[in-house]
Order: C-alpha cells, then sequence, then structure tokens
C-alpha cells in the first residue's frame, strides 16, 4: 500500500459530494487547498486528516475510540485536530517501541520522528500512516475508521487479503502458535521440517499442526522455502472481525490456560480481586492497554525466538452500580494478533 496515494484517496473520499472549493472554505481556507492535496501538488498535514473528517460528520471520539479502545485523558476530538493533539496521539500510538526501529520501519530520520512526537513539527498524512503501520501494523484498521478501505483503489487489494487473513485466526486459533513456532531457533535448526515436530513442541494433535499449516499458506502468512516453513513479515489483528468469532478465540486461550494450570504446568496464573472507586477501575484498565503497548515494543525486538508464549490477562467489574453482572471491559490495546 502506498501510503502517500492512500492518505489522497482518504481526503478525497471524506470530501463525498462536497466540492473542493467548499470543502477549503470550511477548513478556513481562501484557496483551493483541498485541490493541491487531492492531485498530490502539497502533502496535507496530518491534522487535515481530522479536520476533513469533523467538517464532514465524522465523530473523532469515536474513531479513537474504536483505534485506541482506551482513549487517554489527553486526547479529545477538539485536541486531535490540533499539532499537539496529533503528537499525543502518535506517542501514545509509540508506547515504548524505540525511534532507531520506528525510523527503519518508517524511513524517516530519528530526528523527524522525534519532532513529530514532541509536537515541534507535523508529519503529512502519508508520513502518519507510515509511522501508524509501523508502530501499530494497523494503518488499513486506521483507515477503517473513517472510510470503507474497499472503496480506496490503493487500498482494495490489501484490505481483502488483510480481512481473509483475520479469517483464519477464527477458523483455526492455534495458527498464531504454529506461526509463532515457525521462528523457534530449534525449528530453523532441523535439516529439514518434520511434520509433528511442532505438535510435539506445543502439546496440539499433529492434525492440528498440519491443518494450521495448510491453512497459513492458502493465506499467504507462510511459505515453503526448500527445507523449512517461513513466516511472512506482516501482522493480523483480530480486533476488528465479528464479536462472536473473536469472542470464541479468546474462550480457546482461556480455555488452554485453564487446562495447563489444572495440570500444573509452569507459568504465571495469578489473580488480584479488588475494591476501587469506579475512576480507579478506568485507570488500571488503561494500564492494562498500556501494558499490551509495552509488551509488543518488547516482543518486536526480541531475538532470538526460544520459546512461544501466551500472555492471557482479564480485566473485568463484577458487579455494576444496580449489583447485576457486568460485561467484561474492552479488549486491551493489542489483542490477539498473527505478527
Amino acid at each position: 500500500m502506498d501510503v502517500e496515494v492512500t492518505g489522497r484517496e482518504l481526503l478525497r473520499t471524506l470530501r463525498g459530494e462536497r466540492s473542493q472549493v467548499a470543502l477549503s472554505r470550511r477548513l478556513g481556507f481562501s484557496t483551493n487547498v483541498v485541490y493541491t492535496w487531492e492531485a498530490g501538488r502539497r502533502s496535507a498535514p496530518f491534522t487535515a486528516l481530522w479536520r476533513v473528517a469533523a467538517r464532514v460528520g465524522v465523530a473523532l471520539d469515536e474513531v479513537m475510540a474504536r483505534f485506541l479502545t482506551v482513549v487517554p485523558e489527553s486526547l479529545s476530538a477538539e485536541t486531535i485536530e490540533t499539532d499537539a493533539g496529533c503528537a499525543a496521539f502518535l506517542r501514545e500510538l509509540r508506547g515504548e517501541q524505540s525511534l532507531l526501529a520506528l525510523s527503519e520501519a518508517t524511513g524517516c530520520s530519528r530526528h523527524a520522528l522525534s519532532r513529530w512526537l514532541s509536537g515541534r513539527a507535523e508529519p503529512t498524512l502519508g508520513q502518519a500512516l507510515a509511522f501508524i503501520e509501523a508502530a501499530t501494523h494497523r494503518a488499513l484498521d486506521f483507515v477503517a475508521c473513517f472510510v470503507d478501505p474497499a472503496t480506496l483503489p490503493s487500498a482494495s487489494e490489501p484490505w481483502r487479503v488483510l480481512t481473509a487473513r483475520r479469517a483464519i485466526t477464527f477458523a483455526h486459533p492455534r495458527s498464531p502458535a504454529i506461526l509463532r513456532a515457525l521462528e523457534l531457533t530449534e525449528y530453523r535448526a532441523l535439516p529439514t521440517h518434520e511434520t509433528g515436530w511442532i505438535a510435539a513442541r506445543l502439546g496440539v494433535p499433529v492434525e492440528e499442526e498440519v491443518r494450521c499449516l495448510g491453512a497459513l499458506v492458502e493465506a499467504g502468512l507462510i511459505r515453503r522455502e526448500v527445507e523449512h516453513y517461513v513466516g511472512l513479515a506482516v501482522t493480523v489483528d483480530t480486533r476488528p472481525g465479528p464479536e462472536p468469532s473473536r469472542r470464541a478465540v479468546k474462550r480457546h486461550w482461556a480455555q488452554v490456560g485453564l487446562e495447563r494450570l489444572e495440570a500444573g504446568s509452569p507459568g504465571l496464573y495469578s489473580y488480584n480481586v479488588i475494591g476501587v472507586s469506579r475512576a480507579d477501575l478506568a485507570r488500571i484498565e488503561a494500564l492494562h492497554a498500556a501494558y499490551f503497548n509495552d509488551l509488543r515494543a518488547i516482543v518486536t525486538e526480541s531475538s532470538p525466538v526460544e520459546c512461544v508464549a501466551v500472555v492471557n490477562l482479564q480485566v473485568f467489574d463484577l458487579v455494576d452500580v444496580t449489583g447485576a453482572a457486568r460485561a467484561p471491559s474492552p479488549t486491551p490495546r493489542f489483542g490477539a494478533t498473527i505478527s
């Protein structure tokens, strides 16, 4: 996906039937700046996306809630349209990831990234999309918060592929573990792929290993290279999928944890029943989301791959103000993914 082209198409689609001149005036410009953005004569700043979206009726608070799940107090529909707001948004996505890693992924200098994150300079919309992809691997999901990516020529095919790949996790919940096992140094050291080797390491049936490998190949997430299977450098976030399917995958890994707990297998199986104010519960939920953000940064830079682990955390309110059972808290920032 060409982020510069996608950025222009995103603005054009948001504009809808409005004229470029009319939208330019609504944004406070005396010239037809929207034409220059859409034609690629000038690069639209990142703030332009939020300003255009707000002027055409997009609820910015809903966009942030959909993409971030837990929105920090520093962000609001009013602040996100400013340089400082956009900087806060990017900092939220960055988490603890190093500037070096983000620089290598975006092709932008660490100096430029530092200026964006501090609010001393503003990235273009294309640069912001590249940053979002580097920090979260979810640029397409970000676009989907504003428009249907299938309607954008540059994004329609990547979106179709991403949607198909998400379906793999729902149909084969163990596929992320199988994919991660292909990165193990022990597997890479094998003279050739051995059917059943991964199954034995992960404690799954051989038939499940074979089914998952086949599904991963069909989805284009792995390929056979001479003696071994090799995973591709892609990430598939399952959160935008159907809620029943997402719940089923969560139940699967919760059940795996329960089975290991009952078997006395090694691992951390902790819990803490607490009594706190609702405001502090919200702070704990935000901390929970931030933890997954930091976890991704560690995973991204971890080498060599020597184990396949599951991190399965839960935070939920047992009762509401009326004493009735309450639904679980929102999904953390980084939920089940294939990466």
